[in-house]
Parts: structure tokens; C-alpha cells; sequence
């Protein structure tokens, strides 16, 4: 509150409005108005969810106009909706990629194989397609450089995924252990992501003592080959 000459007593950072997807600043009000206006309830204390935008305090309760509840509760909910469809799309993409890396994989490695064998490919696809987000953020994260990651396993990446900032390659995701003697000068170099302590033991069984291998866990990524 402040002292004003011409309206006594202000109320000068109590009241806030919802605006688009945050609360701000309400207006300024003498203190009997705004006692008044709770009084009346054309004002409410209120338990925010959204975000606050500066110079409004990040106080858990504003006191604001009902209709702004309204219109945060508004928000939210369309908010939760588009994060809702954005989750299912990713879940049909991911198993878009996955049902057309196992058929990649089956094209690649034959069809005539023991169902051991079949069950190993599959592990190894989900391990790679779970880890895709994580691969993503690392490198983002380390580089400021958002990556590309190839959605077809590659035989000179040990069958891993190949990872690209721009068109040079920095890593692969899940490569096969005993693929990698015969790509081991292409792996060099890169950085070789994997999804558990157990697959980078198996990995580094093969690769050079100084070769980059990094553990990404993913509860989804199931290391069971």
C-alpha cells in the first residue's frame, strides 16, 4: 500500500488480472474501494495456477475479478487439452517409428530367424526409439545445436541410429555390440549413446578405451538384450 495527497490510503499491488496465458498487475485503488469491492464480491481471493509476468509479486493468491478465474480456468484446460494431443500424436508417431524400424530391421537382417533372435531386434528398436527425446535434449543441452537423429539403423553405425548436427555426424544411438569391430573407425570419433550400465559394459567391450559412451536411462527403454 501507498499514501496518496488526493485519494487517502492505495491499494497499489494487491489486485491482478488474467491476460492471455499469465497474471499481471490489477489497477490501483484506494483502500476503501478495494474493501468495498470484496465486500460486494466484484473481487475474490483466488489460489493461481498459471504463471505470474512481472512487476506482479508471485504470490500463491491474488485478489482478482471472478471473471479472470474463469478465464485462467479457460486457459488451462485448453492448455491441458493441446498438451493431451501433442502426447498422443508423439505415442503414434514413436509407434509409427517403431513398427517401420522392425520391418527395416527384419528387411535387413532376414526374415529367417529364430524367434530369440527377432525378440533381440525388437529390444533393440524400442531401446533406440525410447531414447530418441533424451539423445535430443543431451545435445541440445551441450551444443545449443538441435540435432537430427536418422530413424533407419545404419551398418556402418553398428545398426545403431545415426545423430547429426547438421550434416555432420556426433553420435549414435544404441549401436549393436558385436556390429561394431567392423564400424569401429566410423564410431571413433562419436558419441554413443545407450540405455543402460549393462549396454554401455557391452559397448565398451568393443570400442577403443577412449571412445564416448554415455547412458541415457529410460524406464520405457527396457534393456533386455
Amino acid at each position: 500500500m501507498s499514501l496518496d495527497d488526493e485519494h487517502g490510503l492505495l491499494v497499489t499491488d494487491a489486485l491482478a488480472k488474467f491476460t492471455t496465458s499469465s497474471w499481471q498487475s490489477g489497477p490501483q485503488t484506494s483502500a476503501a474501494t478495494f474493501l468495498m469491492w470484496i465486500f460486494t464480491r466484484q473481487v475474490v481471493a483466488h489460489h493461481r495456477r498459471a504463471a505470474v509476468t512481472a512487476p506482479l509479486r508471485e504470490w500463491h493468491t491474488v485478489w482478482t475479478a471472478p471473471r479472470y478465474v474463469q478465464d485462467e480456468a479457460a486457459y488451462l484446460s485448453e492448455a491441458q487439452r493441446q498438451l493431451s494431443e501433442r502426447r498422443e500424436a508423439e505415442q503414434q508417431r514413436r509407434a509409427e517409428r517403431l513398427r517401420a524400424a522392425q520391418e527395416h530391421a527384419r528387411q535387413r537382417f532376414g526374415t529367417d530367424r529364430s524367434d530369440d533372435h527377432q525378440a533381440a531386434i525388437d529390444a533393440l528398436m524400442r531401446r533406440q526409439a525410447a531414447l530418441g527425446k533424451l539423445v535430443y535434449d543431451f545435445i541440445r543441452r551441450a551444443t545449443g545445436a538441435a540435432p537430427y537423429i536418422d530413424e533407419d539403423a545404419a551398418p556402418e553405425f553398428a545398426m545403431g541410429l545415426p545423430v547429426y548436427i547438421g550434416q555432420r555426424p556426433y553420435g549414435v544411438v544404441c549401436p549393436v555390440a558385436s556390429r561394431i569391430p567392423a564400424a569401429r573407425t566410423q564410431l571413433a570419433p562419436l558419441v554413443i549413446f545407450v540405455a543402460s550400465g549393462r549396454e554401455k559394459d557391452r559397448i565398451a567391450a568393443q570400442t577403443p578405451p577412449d571412445q564416448r559412451i554415455i547412458v541415457l536411462e529410460n524406464p520405457e527403454s527396457g534393456d533386455d538384450s
